[in-house]
């Protein structure tokens, strides 16, 4: 999504107090969504870009995804239970 303005903005300016402008560079962002499948659109004010993320949400596809990382941690917790355990009543004995 391109968001800024018709006319060249400025930036910041550089350290004699001169302005650097920045412009949307449209070309290279719709290169970027035909590569990748994806499509490119273009904001300038707060209008155009209710439009735009009222349109997103019909085009977005929704994969549930399973990375848990909640078995990790009940297998990390069995290993350490089982060498508290070796520890306390295995041969070294080592906790008393």
């Amino acid at each position: 999504m391109g968001l800024g303005t018709t006319t060249p903005t400025i930036l910041g300016y550089d350290w004699l107090g001169n302005p650097q402008y920045t412009q949307l560079d449209e070309k290279t962002l719709q290169s970027i969504a035909d590569q990748t499948g994806g499509k490119y659109f273009k904001s300038v004010d707060d209008k155009t870009l209710r439009e735009v993320y009222s349109g997103l949400s019909s085009d977005i596809v929704h994969e549930k995804e399973d990375t848990s990382i909640k078995d990790y941690f009940i297998a990390a917790a069995l290993v350490l239970l089982c060498i508290e355990f070796w520890l306390r009543y295995g041969r070294g004995r080592i906790i008393q």
